[in-house]
Formats: structure tokens, C-alpha cells, sequence
């Protein structure tokens, strides 16, 4: 009974929230899309933003590689939790913030996919490298960008007029509940980046 409130709960929230979702998961698209222009038409101004992602990624990637199993899960984790939380609290302070991360976000996505297919021409590393772990981390990512820009957003609208500070107290309750979702979520796909997929990469 219990679960099934829980499961009633977030179902609610997330149809309610499904414009911001919809946003987050636009800008998360485009991102990609220019991402692998970029790299296809060599974009100078795109290719170094890439380049500051390029360098945070290599330096987990090192970290990974010297942790053990669980040390490595749990830096994953770690990691992408702290990016989660981060995309819904500083909407607060900027609304736009989250989808600026999550366009950023599709362009590390965008280069990363023509590298696999058109430079390494290795796709069916390239599909393991993400598909595993990205179709949970993803979704997760892309949800909690939405319910930053919802809680930055949806306060100042016209229809919050005369209830705006309940709005953002109920809209910051239901990030402080995607938040746990989003934990539980990235903690599965933490497990499988860092033990599946790792250890299949190695040995391929």
C-alpha cells in the first residue's frame, strides 16, 4: 500500500511537471545535435566549451580507474548526484540555469557520439559505453534539470499571482522528493557504469 502512494505520488508530480520535463529534454536534444555538428563542421567557439567538459570527464575517468569496484560505483554516484542536486537548487537563483546545463549537457553527448562513430569507428563500444547506464542516468539527469527550472520558474508565473510563496514551497518540497528519486535512480546506474560496463570495456 505503501509503495503504491509512493509510486502515485511521483506519477502525479512528474504529469504535473511534464512541460518542464518536455523543456529540460528539448534543450538536452538540441544540445546533442549541435554537439555533433560541431564536431562535423570543426564550430571553433563550440569545440572549446567542449574542451573544459573534455577535461572534468578525463579527470573522473583517472579517478575511476585507480578506485576499486565500490570505490569507483560510489565516486560515479557521488558524481552525478551532486550534478542532479545542483540543476534543481540553483534554479532557484538563476531559472535558467538547468536548461543551460542540460544544452551543455547534449553537447559533451553530441561530440562524444560522432567520436565513437566517425573518428574511433567504434559503435558498438560507443553503444555500451552509454546505452547501459544512460537509459536510467539520463532520464534522471533530464528530470531533475526540469523541477530546477520549475523551481525557479513556476513562482513567477502569472498563474502562481496571490500564492506565490506557497508555489515555491510545494515546488521545492517536490524537489527535495525527486532528489530522492533521482538518488535511487543514479545509485542503479552509478552500479552499472561502474561494474557492467567498466569491466566489459576493459575487456573488449
Amino acid at each position: 500500500m505503501m509503495i503504491r502512494k509512493i509510486f502515485n505520488y511521483y506519477m502525479r508530480i512528474l504529469s504535473a511537471s511534464r512541460q518542464w520535463i518536455l523543456l529540460a529534454g528539448i534543450g538536452f536534444g538540441l544540445g546533442s545535435l549541435v554537439g555533433f555538428l560541431s564536431v562535423l563542421f570543426h564550430i571553433g567557439p563550440i569545440l572549446k566549451v567542449l574542451s573544459f567538459g573534455v577535461s572534468s570527464l578525463d579527470q573522473l575517468a583517472q579517478d575511476s580507474l585507480q578506485a576499486d569496484g565500490w570505490g569507483r560505483i560510489m565516486l560515479i554516484w557521488q558524481n552525478n548526484l551532486t550534478a542532479a542536486v545542483g540543476l534543481m537548487f540553483f534554479g532557484l537563483i538563476v531559472g535558467f540555469i538547468p536548461l543551460l546545463e542540460m544544452v551543455l549537457n547534449g553537447l559533451m553527448l553530441g561530440a562524444v557520439v560522432y567520436v565513437g562513430l566517425f573518428v574511433q569507428h567504434q559503435p558498438w563500444l560507443l553503444a555500451l559505453g552509454i546505452v547501459p547506464h544512460g537509459v536510467i542516468e539520463l532520464p534522471a539527469i533530464i528530470v531533475a534539470a526540469a523541477f530546477g527550472f520549475k523551481l525557479g520558474t513556476a513562482w513567477l508565473s502569472k498563474d502562481a499571482q496571490g500564492k506565490r510563496l506557497r508555489v515555491l514551497n510545494d515546488t521545492a518540497l517536490e524537489c527535495v522528493m525527486i532528489a530522492l528519486l533521482c538518488a535511487m535512480l543514479l545509485f542503479v546506474a552509478a552500479v552499472i557504469e561502474g561494474g557492467l560496463v567498466f569491466n566489459l570495456a576493459l575487456g573488449s
